[in-house]
């Protein structure tokens, strides 16, 4: 049967002098007891609604597209395998979107969001999805505390964010990014804070903020990536302290830097970055790019 759970509203009424506030009803669905399928109840949800997923593996793949709260079971016991499909989770043209303690495997991309504001993407695992693990486009949101080890094909990447300059600045904080082919972050014409994260082992760049992004990157492990530990290129603005950087392989051109600024890129550098590399190699900046020490 469903369940209602009781939250506090944002809303009230004033009583004699009282403020009252009314309890909302929030409908909780869940798979497999009432529904066999993980997408059958997020069709069958209402706006607003909640999904929970027991433990199992579900061979679907999944689309949002209202407000919803969709929560897998602890310790990554919920499994969502998309194999060769092209995305195993869409999130799109909707704001609200809550997806927490899921196991998404497989698919070009683990886990897109396309269109759409306040997503929260917290205590996820997002393995062997081929082209990106997250991506964002022209999109907003906080990815927190998810372990993240996709990007297998070609040009694989971790976490990418595209396009999202026209809406609010988003949040990846506190995630492991490992084993892609290229970049373990990358912004494309986006703007975000990335803080707290461990990148690591990922056969490119670390951190890549290219055309025209703006990021903060402060307090992450950047460890054992290729090329560039941070990398600042094509007109990108980024304010970077306190990441610690090591262990930064050669590159296609053979190059290994811990802190890059290119073609015109501005570099703020703050304190207390730790960088494991030979002073001439540590920080660099190239072709019209500029660094600003505070």
């Amino acid at each position: 049967m469903r369940t209602v759970g009781l939250i506090s509203a944002m809303a009230s009424i004033v009583f004699a002098g009282f403020v009252i506030l009314p309890r909302v009803f929030v409908t909780t669905l869940h798979v497999p007891e009432q529904y066999a399928t993980i997408q059958s109840a997020i069709d069958a949800a209402p706006d607003g609604g909640a999904v929970r997923i027991g433990p199992g593996i579900y061979a679907e793949t999944l689309e949002i597209t209202k407000a919803l709260a969709l929560t897998g079971a602890p310790d990554g016991a919920t499994r969502v395998v998309a194999g060769d499909a092209a995305t195993a989770v869409t999130v799109r043209n909707t704001r609200r979107v809550r997806i927490e303690g899921l196991a998404v495997v497989g698919g070009d991309v683990g886990v897109l969001i396309e269109e759409s504001e306040a997503v929260q993407l917290v205590a996820n695992r997002i393995v062997g999805a081929r082209f990106a693990g997250i991506r964002l486009s022209r999109a907003q949101a906080l990815i927190k505390g998810n372990d993240v080890r996709a990007g297998s094909g070609p040009y694989g990447m971790g976490i990418e964010l595209a396009n999202t300059m026209s809406r609010p600045e988003s949040l990846i904080s506190g995630n492991t990014v490992a084993g892609a082919t290229h970049e373990g972050i990358i912004l494309h014409n986006a703007h975000a804070t990335i803080q707290g994260n461990v990148v690591t082992a990922n056969g490119l760049r670390g951190v890549s903020i290219s055309e025209m992004s703006m990021a903060k990157v402060s307090n992450n492990k950047i460890v054992g990536n290729a090329d560039a530990g941070i990398h600042v290129v094509d007109h990108s603005m980024a304010e970077i302290a306190g990441n610690q950087i090591a262990r930064v392989g050669p590159g296609p051109e053979g190059k290994a830097h811990g802190i890059r600024a290119f073609y015109y890129a501005e570099v703020m550098l703050g304190r207390d970055n730790l960088i494991e590399l030979d002073l001439e190699d540590a920080v660099v900046a190239s072709f019209g790019a500029t660094v600003e020490r505070r």
